[in-house]
């Protein structure tokens, strides 16, 4: 799974919300497949959109809790108050990936989803 410069398979339009939680909250893709995700934030709270399994998410949420900075790495992307952004995602293996924000306290409020990849 990698941030990717292939051609896009197609686009997936992502929600955030100010009750911490996306939509949809649950993705199917296939494997070779790569999408933009255009994740949209019509709230007022900063969110971030990132890709990972289960272990790199927690991994991801113990950075962000520690008050590191929010920055770029694969798979991940801020996601502004008022703002539209995309983030290029290649999936290339089958596995039940995550997404998730990690600003302070919105991943244990649940704000995640699941991503299939079949």
């Amino acid at each position: 799974q990698t941030v990717s410069t292939q051609p896009v398979s197609r686009t997936i339009q992502v929600e955030t919300t100010d009750a911490l939680r996306f939509v949809p909250d649950q993705l199917d893709v296939r494997v070779g497949e790569t999408i933009a995700f255009e994740i949209r934030n019509a709230g007022n709270l900063p969110h971030e959109f990132f890709i990972g399994t289960p272990a790199e998410q927690q991994e991801h949420e113990r950075e962000m809790a520690s008050g590191a900075p929010m920055h770029a790495e694969p798979g991940q992307i801020d996601v502004p108050a008022g703002k539209t952004v995309r983030l290029v995602y290649t999936f290339s293996n089958p596995a039940e990936l995550e997404y998730g924000c990690h600003v302070p306290g919105h991943y244990p409020a649940g704000m995640r989803g699941t991503i299939t990849i079949s």
